[in-house]
């Protein structure tokens, strides 16, 4: 069977393992932090709505924006996003969340041999999405701080 990988920066997430890497080595993430991104790299580029990631992330369960943001804002920590000019998740406001980074999407044999490979996202938005577009650091509610410190691994309790 084949596997799908997402490749970004120095990151590979592997979903059918549940797994992030970072230049190879694990990166610790909780649940819903995981569904958060695996929704965003498989659509990247697209503005997907809070609702929709609220409702594939706590299926049957209802949760505040809130939570929503924190889990955001954790993952923006964990990949680093603002620090040494790497984007990764946009807020797009009023409406939702995109990413924004350059994605390559790449199907493996088991064994790890590649069978397929191909860019999804250029690392901007797509052409008639009106209201896309790109955060470029601004501080506000839900964002990391540009110098936050650099901590990478990142646990986050499920909601």
């Amino acid at each position: 069977m084949d596997e799908e990988t997402f490749a970004f920066g120095s990151f590979r997430l592997i979903p059918a393992q549940r797994m992030l890497l970072e230049d190879g080595k694990p990166l610790r993430l909780g649940s819903r932090a995981l569904d958060i991104l695996v929704t965003l790299v498989e659509r990247a580029g697209e503005t997907i709505h809070k609702d929709q990631l609220i409702a594939r992330t706590w299926p049957d369960t209802v949760v505040d924006e809130g939570a929503l943001r924190a889990h955001v804002a954790a993952l923006r920590k964990a990949l680093g996003d603002g620090r040494a000019g790497n984007r990764y998740i946009a807020n797009i406001s009023g409406r939702g969340y995109s990413f924004v980074a350059p994605v390559t999407r790449e199907q493996q044999q088991p064994g790890g041999s590649l069978v397929d490979a191909f860019v999804i996202n250029g690392g901007v938005p797509r052409p008639g999405r009106a209201g896309a577009r790109r955060d470029r650091g601004r501080s506000g509610p839900g964002r990391a701080p540009r110098d936050a410190a650099p901590g990478r691994a990142c646990d986050i309790a499920d909601v």
